[in-house]
């Protein structure tokens, strides 16, 4: 499970109890359909080995390990770096179960938990490792499965993540095509993924599941989309209608790739990867060195290629930064020492990264590091009140109070409200760190760039931080700034360092004022991406998404007029209820559980803070055990402005209009006369292409004129 104890509350649970329900209603993905090159005659399976070939493989870890693929596959293929080493951590699950390839024999089924729970009382072999510990494991499950031509449907309930391929060689990650996967960390939920087969035969699978903290469990069934509830798990031999698996094939092995970075249709790739294959000598078949060659978009590149122990290692880095969600193509020919070779040529795509590159102009008229504020070792002299006032920016808290003030423990009261804590703390809190606080997964970052130059970290020094995760009940914390005087500035842009982690009940926001707290603007308003509310259009619906009825979100009970406060999102923003109508745009869905997606620069326009001498900001975080949410490097740019070209062409016999789609502030609009102001009205129709706001129009008479304004 997630490595957070706020999974421990029941508002948690409600939500997988639900993507279960929608998971066998319509919504899972379309089938994929498994070439019939895949298959291998029947008669191949070793019916003596039935059943699946496990390998474990755990780190000793002081924080939980996170929860995506791509560590998984690093740990399992042994190459997942230790930070504290800089070498790659030392298997430590326990070996008694393992034969001398490394693998567990699994004859009956995937019903594995930590502590024996499942239906079929499995434990995880290897688990408890040697040092007694049940954390920061992965697991690799193969078989070979004897299908008819059909469709399919296959379950896999798992706390954390997973992914399901299949491939002629399952090991051989070069062919894998992926089936089902969850990559993030959960409790105990199901993901159902369908195929079809066009040819019978033996196909061979690959399982892998990684668990990050606390609990743990995996299985592994067929499932029925007629009837959600029926489901058996794969090569159960107590049940006839179970498909039945096989460990290995009677022909020899030939070579394979047990490393392949990026995998064959990875997505969110890094903008500059490393290119990263193993390729595994076969039984009668081995790798010759020589003969690799690798090509990137066409173009033959120069890998650095090494052999060691029957596993030749091809890396390349790429040398430039590749444009975001760009896809690009990557071809790895190779040479068995056969006389003469055998060759093979493993060809596949991958997609950039969605990353952004901010271009930040101009200076900035307000900002504030927090570097020299110092830690709030201390509480401040207010408390216990639940406002307090530090540097002129105020604190309002309404969380639950488990006494004391200690910035080494996160659920104490010096963590009921904002507090300003230094990166190092957060780093090595506790020491040794407290169960379940990790550190690491606070301080992530996600792949962005100011200017053209990457983002290396979001947090430097001292920073402010509002914390969810270690603590029962609600939390709701509330940040005030100062007023400031912006008379005389214009164009005005909000920026700041957010480490923020959307939980699926949590709220974070971001409003100003330019009359003392008065009334409240919209600036950003980030909640689950599940939570979000679409009209007949497809637009967020601000006030239904505000005012939707939730029974996991924080609530409480104001201390001075007595009204019970939560139950929706709006219950925590300050913009006044008539104005939600209009909030649609500033609400940003973010992505449940995910430690890097909103871990990023924040930067947004102020449009109604200009030239305005009274300007203050709120910040806000309502949830029950959630995550948290952290800023530093705050500041208000004033921003040349540059006026956006709007751009003629033609094409099929219409007039094309284009404009930059970065000035929002802009309305196309229309008139058949330059006479009067009052002749100007809106056009409607534009559409979003790549960085361009479109829009084409019939040419007709009497003749109009366009103009962009604001």
């Amino acid at each position: 499970m997630n490595p957070s104890p706020h999974s421990l509350f029941p508002n948690r649970a409600a939500r997988h109890l639900l993507l279960l329900s929608l998971a066998f209603s319509g919504t899972a993905a379309a089938q994929t359909a498994i070439p019939a090159s895949f298959a291998h005659p029947s008669a191949l399976a070793d019916t003596a080995l039935p059943g699946f070939r496990i390998r474990t493989v755990q780190a000793e870890t002081t924080n939980s390990l996170d929860t995506s693929l791509i560590r998984t596959e690093a740990q399992l293929a042994g190459l997942l770096i230790n930070p504290a080493t800089g070498e790659p951590f030392e298997n430590i699950a326990d070996p008694t179960p393992f034969g001398p390839d490394g693998f567990y024999q699994e004859a009956r089924v995937v019903d594995y938990d930590q502590n024996g729970a499942s239906a079929s009382g499995l434990v995880f072999p290897g688990i408890p490792g040697t040092t007694g510990g049940t954390d920061s494991f992965a697991v690799e499950a193969l078989t070979y499965v004897n299908l008819a031509p059909g469709s399919y449907s296959m379950v896999v309930r798992s706390d954390d993540g997973f992914r399901v391929t299949t491939a002629p060689d399952p090991r051989n990650q070069l062919q894998a095509l992926t089936l089902g996967a969850y990559d993030a960390g959960r409790g105990a939920a199901d993901s159902s993924f369908d195929f079809t087969i066009s040819a019978a035969g033996v196909y061979g699978f690959r399982l892998i599941y990684n668990e990050g903290g606390v609990d743990a469990s995996l299985s592994w069934y067929l499932g029925n989309p007629e009837d959600p509830a029926a489901r058996i798990l794969v090569n159960d031999p107590d049940d006839p209608a179970s498909i039945k698996g096989f460990q290995k094939l009677t022909s020899p092995s030939g070579i394979y790739a047990d490393v392949a970075s990026p995998p064959p249709g990875a997505a969110g790739v890094p903008s500059k990867p490393s290119l990263t294959y193993r390729l595994v000598d076969g039984a009668s078949a081995l790798v010759a060195p020589a003969s690799v060659q690798l090509f990137l978009d066409g173009v033959k590149v120069t890998p650095a290629v090494a052999k060691n122990a029957g596993k030749t290692t091809v890396n390349y880095t790429v040398p430039e930064t590749l444009p975001n969600l760009s896809v690009h193509t990557v071809r790895l020919v190779y040479a068995d020492s056969a006389a003469p070779p055998n060759v093979t040529t493993a060809e596949y795509s991958f997609t950039i990264t969605d990353y952004t590159n901010l271009v930040l102009t101009g200076v900035p008229v307000v900002s504030e590091n927090f570097d020299s504020w110092a830690e709030q070792i201390e509480a401040p002299p207010e408390y216990p009140a639940n406002r307090w006032t530090y540097h002129d920016w105020t604190v309002e808290q309404y969380s639950n109070s488990n006494g004391g003030w200690d910035l080494d423990v996160p659920g104490s009261d010096a963590y009921q409200g904002w507090v300003v804590l230094s990166k190092e703390r957060v780093a090595a809190i506790g020491n040794p760190p407290i169960e379940n606080w990790d550190g690491e997964r606070r301080l992530k970052v996600a792949e962005q760039f100011i200017n053209g130059v990457k983002v290396p970290t979001l947090i430097t020094g001292n920073f402010i931080y509002a914390e969810s995760d270690q603590r029962g009940g609600s939390q709701v914390q509330y940040l005030f700034s100062p007023d400031f005087n912006l008379t005389g500035k214009n164009n005005l842009y909000l920026y700041f360092h957010s480490i923020y982690e959307q939980n699926q009940d949590s709220i974070g926001a971001v409003e100003y004022s330019i009359n003392q707290g008065v009334t409240w603007l919209p600036v950003l308003y980030m909640v689950d991406d599940e939570d979000l509310l679409r009209d007949e259009n497809n637009n967020i619906d601000g006030e239904r998404t505000l005012t939707e009825p939730r029974t996991d979100t924080a609530d409480y009970t104001d201390p001075v007029s007595g009204e019970f406060i939560g139950d929706t999102y709006g219950s925590f923003i300050g913009a006044a209820p008539a104005t939600w109508s209009t909030l649609g745009p500033y609400i940003s869905g973010r992505v449940d559980d995910d430690p890097e997606e909103s871990k990023r620069v924040e930067f947004h326009r102020l449009p109604l803070a200009d030239n305005q001498a009274k300007v203050r900001f709120r910040f806000a975080q309502a949830g029950t055990g959630s995550w948290y949410f952290g800023i530093d490097n705050f500041a208000v740019y004033s921003v040349p402005e540059v006026l956006p070209v709007l751009t003629v062409t033609q094409a099929a016999g219409k007039v094309v209009l284009s404009w930059p789609a970065s000035a929002v502030d802009f309305k196309l609009q229309s008139s058949t006369s330059l006479a009067t102001a009052a002749s100007w009205t809106d056009v409607a129709g534009a559409a979003v292409l790549g960085d361009k706001m479109t829009i084409q129009i019939t040419p007709s008479a009497p003749r109009v004129f366009y103009r962009l304004y604001k």
